[in-house]
């Protein structure tokens, strides 16, 4: 059985904003964020707040990278993988553009929740 796993984007097409995610199912993981999204529970209060305001006209889904593998043989290589991609796009968004994101870093030594911008010049 091959599953598509990839790293997507979820995209504020009004203010030029971005989530990165990954997942081993983009299907899934699609119609998650979108029930999640419609229900007000999304995980992401930034994501959820601008999306209850803008709607969902003012938002795409799109697969940046899709991978294909094989379940039995290669799921824990692949998650791994996947987590470096996406961890490398946040990196180079956050470095190199303007583009705000959604994504929050999670510092666990003081346990503050900050959001990845773009370093001010």
């Amino acid at each position: 059985m091959m599953d598509r796993a990839g790293v997507y984007l979820i995209i504020n097409t009004k203010e030029k904003k971005i989530y990165v995610g990954e997942s081993l199912n983009l299907r899934r993981r699609y119609l998650e964020h979108k029930r999640k999204l419609h229900k007000n529970q999304h995980c992401n209060t930034a994501l959820q707040e601008d999306f209850n305001n803008l709607g969902n006209n003012n938002f795409i889904f799109r697969k940046l990278i899709i991978l294909n593998f094989d379940t039995e043989n290669k799921k824990e290589y692949v998650k791994d993988l996947l987590k470096e991609l996406e961890k490398r796009i946040i990196d180079y968004i956050s470095t190199n553009t303007k583009i705000q994101l959604y994504n929050i870093d999670t510092d666990t030594e003081n346990n503050a929740q900050n959001f990845y911008y773009l370093h001010q010049a």
